[in-house]
């Protein structure tokens, strides 16, 4: 896939680029609050998958050695175990899109639309190895070939608009991984030994929610994606336009809700 040169045509965005500009940056910033609170939960995880793999070499009398040089990512301090890494680029690519769609509507920096398509190829190209996004990132694939063949500014936003379906695609594949996130956390939290029975049940109570918050985010994230679709098509109607900065503006709330019922959790005694 060519991804580097996304179009000749794009050298006169600044003058021709139309669409609903403050809409779309608070869809952006939305989508920020989402990914800040997801990376958060993805921190816990890293930490709860590198010690399930730690446990199991250790049964496994695997030892402390690295068997392979990949299995260095679940031992090093400064990279992350697998899953993790590929749940984040995941979420940073809902988020690139996002700036992508902010860029194209600005209309004012051409070697910022370049740099975004850049990092949208490479995060997408790095998926293709986790089974549970595969389908998404054939669709994200497509999209990403066809915006860096756009012959103009109007038909790269024509085709980025048109990524809906691979963009909640990948959404969807996000929110079908979601248990197995929280499985994740419980092996780790149950087959911990320094954890009486009453830390156990509030940290699965922790966690329950926190994954739930995140599967309910992305729905939400998914709706808020379908009522910026309707601002771009239809945008001098103040109707769409005020529905997508409510649901951008109800988005931010929700990640704040997600912040404060967690912080009631792990406060709780």
């Amino acid at each position: 896939m060519r991804y580097i040169s996304v179009v000749a045509a794009l050298l006169f965005i600044g003058g021709c680029a139309s669409g609903p500009v403050e809409e779309t940056k608070a869809f952006v910033t939305a989508v920020a609050a989402v990914k800040a609170s997801a990376d958060t939960m993805l921190d816990d995880f890293n930490v709860a998958e590198r010690n399930r793999f730690i446990r199991s070499r250790s049964r496994t009398g695997g030892g402390l050695g690295l068997r392979t040089a990949d299995d260095a990512y679940y031992y090093s301090t400064i990279g992350e175990a697998p899953a993790t890494r590929q749940f984040r680029r995941a979420i940073a690519i809902i988020y690139e899109y996002s700036e992508l769609l902010r860029i194209l509507v600005d209309g004012t920096n051409v070697q910022a639309v370049h740099g975004q398509v850049e990092k949208l190829a490479a995060n997408v190209s790095a998926l293709v190895a986790e089974p549970r996004l595969q389908l998404a990132v054939a669709a994200l694939s497509g999209v990403i070939d066809r915006l860096a063949a756009a012959a103009s500014v109007d038909e790269a936003k024509r085709l980025a608009i048109e990524g809906r379906p691979a963009m909640q695609r990948l959404l969807g594949s996000l929110r079908a991984a979601a248990p197995a996130i929280l499985d994740e956390f419980l092996t780790d939290m149950q087959t911990s030994r320094a954890i009486t029975q009453s830390e156990l049940n509030k940290k699965v109570a922790e966690r329950r929610v926190a994954v739930a918050n995140y599967v309910v985010l992305l729905d939400r994230l998914d709706e808020t994606f379908t009522r910026l679709v309707n601002a771009f098509e239809r945008p001098s109607n103040p109707v769409t336009l005020a529905a997508l900065i409510k649901a951008s503006t109800d988005l931010n709330a929700d990640v704040l809700a997600t912040r404060k019922a967690l912080a009631i959790l792990r406060g709780s005694t």
